[in-house]
């Protein structure tokens, strides 16, 4: 390769000088346009973020509900309160304490899951609308 730059080759408009706007844009430059890739962080994040802070406070499906998937976001909402809870609370009082060494890994094992479902479906969600280019 030479090390030659263009403007030493440019010899500058041949002809008419004047402004000529069919030959800036035709239309084989736009044929090939690719629309500019995003750098933001989706609109999903949000959901995410509350999820996870409700569900260390034992509260389940709310993330869900905000990214408008209320079928999951009910039954977890009134699968924490009538199942999670109980079990928590009753499992702690009939076991003076101890039943906690089992149940803390279960809760979270159960927050750690809900949160990868929800991030999954975001995810999908977030390429649907903005597919990715082959480069």
């Amino acid at each position: 390769m030479r090390n030659d730059t263009i403007e030493q080759h440019y010899q500058g408009p041949q002809g008419d000088t004047t402004y000529n706007e069919s030959t800036y844009y035709t239309a084989s430059h736009t044929a090939a346009y690719i629309p500019p890739v995003s750098t933001t962080a989706p609109r999903g994040v949000n959901p995410l973020i509350l999820e996870l802070v409700l569900s260390f406070l034992g509260i389940f499906g709310i993330g869900w509900l905000l990214a408008r998937r209320p079928l999951p976001g009910i039954l977890l909402l009134l699968g924490s309160i009538f199942l999670y809870w109980p079990i928590m609370i009753l499992g702690t009082i009939f076991t003076f304490g101890i039943g906690l060494i089992c149940l803390g890994p279960l809760a979270m094992a159960a927050i750690l899951l809900n949160a990868l479902l929800l991030s999954r479906v975001l995810r999908k969600r977030y390429y649907q609308r903005y597919p990715r280019f082959p480069m």
